[in-house]
């Protein structure tokens, strides 16, 4: 048994049980705060979709921070949502890459000269519409 456990036993037995209850919610409140918000690691995770031990090992290399009541382990709300829209976007982009090499694949070579003659042949349409509207007055 560890000195820390040691201690946490005797302040089990001088302190009421509410009163931890009371330190982990003025804890909650100020560290919410600072923070944007506290989720446990599993709530990340799968905000994130990814395994705890991910989350574990992001904490680690520092692209999320932890924050710890007892033995329990918290990730801030507003970190794991940044991180999680990044996953998106990123997923959005090459999605989107995806779509507009699939586009250029199928395009023709000359568009630009074959929508140039759309153009001209919408054109002699419409100069034909309007004499024959000419002509019938």
């Amino acid at each position: 048994m560890s000195i820390n456990s040691k201690i946490r036993r005797k302040l089990k037995m001088l302190f009421p049980k509410h009163q931890s209850e009371i330190s982990f919610y003025q804890w909650m409140l100020e560290n919410w705060t600072i923070e944007g918000g506290l989720i446990p690691q599993a709530t990340a995770a799968r905000l994130i979709n990814v395994s705890k031990a991910r989350i574990t090992q992001m904490i680690k290399e520092g692209k999320l921070k932890e924050l710890r009541f007892e033995n329990q382990i918290f990730v801030p709300y507003s970190d794991t949502m940044k991180y999680a829209r990044q996953k998106v976007y990123q997923k959005m982009q090459t999605a989107m890459e995806a779509s507009l090499q699939e586009i250029e694949t199928k395009l023709p070579n000359n568009i630009l000269q074959e929508m140039g003659k759309g153009i001209n042949d919408l054109i002699n349409r419409s100069r034909n519409i309007i004499k024959e509207n000419n002509s019938d007055s």
